[in-house]
């Protein structure tokens, strides 16, 4: 999917929302004052997070919807309880442990 167009003083944040409890997610979302979405999979919603940035491009934290505004948007969409995290975060958060994994299968008994 492409991202959501262009608009002035609007920076977009990937993420993804994943399905803890409930329902799968089977249909297509419509997008809410704090994000546009996109269907991964049942159990995977991507995200692109609204945010009004400064005129330096940096989101002005006063006016940013929480990942738990986003995972709350997708429970009211969708039922049940969903989780919703930055896509830099999810990416750091595997990066470590496929390092830790790979460290692990290296080392001698």
């Amino acid at each position: 999917m492409t991202g959501p167009q262009i608009q002035p003083g609007i920076r977009w944040t990937k993420g993804i929302a994943f399905k803890v409890k409930g329902r799968p997610c089977t249909v297509e979302l419509k997008p809410t004052a704090h994000a546009q979405f996109f269907r991964i999979s049942e159990y995977a919603v991507g995200v692109f997070k609204s945010e009004q940035a400064a005129p330096s491009e940096v989101p002005d934290k006063t006016h940013v919807a929480s990942w738990g505004d986003i995972s709350e948007d997708v429970s009211n969409a969708v039922g049940g309880i969903w989780t919703a995290r930055a896509l830099v975060r999810i990416k750091g958060v595997l990066a470590k442990a496929l390092k830790r994994e790979h460290t692990a299968v290296q080392k001698p008994s």
